[in-house]
């Protein structure tokens, strides 16, 4: 059974867009990612070839606590 989290309509991949601008020159945009879990393992899809992800710290810390849930996680603190 695979478990979907977010908008399981949204497509994958590039996004077309600069959420915190170009982080570099070799920046591609975003990125829209699944997060899933199936048959015992947590899958991180990203519709397109990756080289790198970079996002703000708070989103960063979300991105790990959805991957923490997907893992089996039942409760997940964060102390800054």
């Amino acid at each position: 059974m695979t478990k979907i989290i977010g908008d399981p309509n949204l497509p994958l991949g590039p996004s077309g867009d600069f959420p915190q601008g170009k982080l570099g020159p070799d920046d591609e945009g975003g990125l829209n990612v699944q997060i899933t879990d199936k048959d015992g393992a947590v899958v991180l899809a990203f519709g397109a070839p990756v080289t790198w992800i970079g996002m703000p710290p708070a989103q960063a810390i979300e991105f790990a606590k959805l991957i923490m849930y997907r893992a089996g996680a039942k409760k997940i603190t964060v102390i800054l």
